[in-house]
């Protein structure tokens, strides 16, 4: 191979500075070593299996073309291309492996064919544009890529910037893209696992529509898609690869707010890829989704997916209860489920029902112009609620007492309360003097309630017997219990008498009407014990009841 030494090569670019040179190794081999340096001022071309060896810096005023068969340098060197000039091409028939690629001058640099960067591609503040091809940084130190400002790389279709990773650190991919509107829009990408692996963004600066990823398919939640532009994201090019947290950066003022990271997958479709992160700043934003492994389409953009809502209700009741359920986020329409069951589909934001039992769920879909919300309810516990028994309709003289009796729960409340006893006893006397529907509610251990009913009725043609309430026996000790004889409801006979007879017939008591109840006494003596007999004269009904009063001392 042919050998130019340095001096030479340096001499002759610089003898012809104003005039637009070409550099050609033309199959040899052109070697600058540590502390030296090229200048072409005008384009390079390396043909015929020509190499550079490179250890320090090219700097390159024209286009970069290698046609050589080869990747133009000494792998092993190195080196710099410093593009210095404006709107410079890196093209030809043969990809470069470049050892540091450096952007600088003015204007866009461009990329014909795919580029390699084996150590450092640093961007400063320049497009770098590759159209449909990629430059791939095969070094996976962090610091690999670099820029000043915005220095972004641009692309088409599956083009974009690719970089070999073997670390959890946080890999930088400046991308970007000047059709139409300019946006810079750069993503971090980090590894969730140290192995090699190889990851590529683009960014699509178009309506994703338009390449074949329409907004209006997306899951019924999503209710934007970011129509300005999108990413590609690739792993090793195709497959589930390596998971990794990425990071879209976005500017808040001009895309709009954005809440949400949306995938191109399954049907396919526009589907949320679930919970990220989301940072509001200056001059950029960010949205993150962490420990993302499904690459098998690399369509990513950002979007608002309606939020969960809660539906309100109780969640336990007892049986029967009507309950409502209310949502109160704003929606064009309402549906309502039990289950699966679709139970009303309206505008309104409440639904009124009491049929529910145990294990009912109630949930919501929330209708808006563009999307649909889901609104979860609670799981349904319904407690039984009591079975109350007020005891059955009764017939009793005007003003007598009668005994309710209720069962079925633990909490008893009676009503009417005006006429009974006791309002909350199971059990209580009542006083009548018309037909009267009494009221128990019964409650239970979970504060279910129910009620029953029982009619008490009046009438002027009861046996006395039933109406009377007639001990058969008292014990005048002195205790306080039962020690004179009261006979219940008497007074419902005003005109009444009463005599008390010993067993031979001999009057031991009268009084009419009776008013001061006999305490076994005859003329201020205890009668002894034993059997006495008593005669009630109900004379306004022309009755007399007898009957055995039995003394015990």
């Amino acid at each position: 191979m042919k050998q130019f030494p340095l001096l030479i090569m340096s001499m002759l670019v610089c003898a012809n500075l104003f005039a637009q040179l070409s550099l050609s190794n033309r199959g040899g081999l052109i070697s600058i070593k540590q502390g030296g340096f090229i200048s072409v001022h005008g384009d390079y071309e390396s043909t015929e299996n020509g190499l550079v060896d490179n250890t320090d810096s090219i700097f390159l005023y024209g286009d970069w073309i290698n046609n050589a068969g080869n990747t133009g340098f000494n792998p092993n060197a190195g080196g710099t291309v410093i593009l210095n000039d404006d709107a410079q091409r890196i093209t030809g028939a043969d990809v470069t492996h470049f050892g540091r690629l450096d952007l600088r001058g003015t204007d866009v640099k461009y990329g014909d064919l795919d580029v390699v960067v084996d150590e450092e591609l640093l961007l400063n503040d320049h497009e770098f544009s590759l159209d449909t091809n990629t430059v791939t940084v095969t070094n996976p130190a962090l610091t690999a890529v670099t820029n000043i400002g915005d220095g972004y790389v641009s692309s088409l279709n599956n083009g974009g910037l690719a970089r070999n990773t073997n670390s959890l650190g946080e890999y930088w991919f400046p991308v970007g893209s000047n059709v139409g509107t300019f946006r810079y829009r750069p993503i971090i990408v980090t590894p969730s696992l140290a192995n090699a692996w190889v990851y590529k963004v683009r960014m699509a600066n178009v309506d994703p529509t338009l390449e074949g990823f329409d907004t209006e398919v997306r899951q019924p939640t999503i209710c934007v898609v970011n129509e300005n532009y999108y990413h590609r994201i690739f792993s090793n090019g195709t497959g589930s690869g390596n998971p990794a947290s990425l990071r879209f950066y976005y500017d808040d003022l001009a895309d709009g707010a954005f809440e949400n990271i949306l995938h191109w997958q399954n049907l396919p479709q526009w589907e949320d890829v679930g919970t990220v992160s989301n940072i509001i700043g200056s001059p950029f934003s960010t949205l993150e989704v962490t420990n993302w492994a499904n690459f098998s389409t690399p369509a990513f953009a950002l979007g608002n997916v309606s939020k969960p809502f809660e539906v309100l209700g109780l969640d336990e009741f007892c049986l029967g209860d009507t309950i409502t359920f209310t949502i109160l986020e704003n929606f064009n329409g309402y549906q309502f489920y039990n289950g699966d069951q679709l139970l009303q589909d309206s505008i309104l934001n409440t639904y009124t029902i009491n049929n529910l039992v145990s294990g009912d769920s109630i949930w919501a879909i929330g209708i808006d112009s563009t999307c649909i919300a889901y609104g979860s309810g609670p799981v349904l516990t319904a407690f039984p609620v009591p079975v109350p028994d007020a005891g059955r309709d009764t017939t009793v003289y005007f003003g007598a007492d009668v005994t309710l009796v209720g069962n079925g729960g633990l909490d008893y409340e009676w009503y009417p309360d005006t006429v009974v006893a006791c309002v909350y006893c199971q059990n209580t006397l009542a006083n009548v003097f018309e037909d009267t529907e009494f009221f128990l509610t019964v409650g239970n251990e979970y504060g279910c309630k129910a009620v029953d009913t029982v009619w008490i009725y009046t009438s002027a043609e009861i046996d006395p017997r039933e109406v009377l309430n007639i001990p058969n026996a008292i014990t005048p000790n002195g205790d306080g219990v039962n020690d004179s004889w009261n006979i219940r409801n008497l007074s419902l006979y005003p005109d009444n008498e009463i005599i008390i007879l010993n067993r031979w017939g001999s009057e031991m008591y009268r009084q009419g009407p009776y008013t001061r109840n006999w305490n076994g006494t005859y003329n201020g003596t205890d009668s002894p014990a034993g059997t006495y007999y008593y005669l009630i004269k109900l004379n306004n009904i022309g009755e007399v009841l007898t009957g055995p009063l039995t003394v015990i001392r």
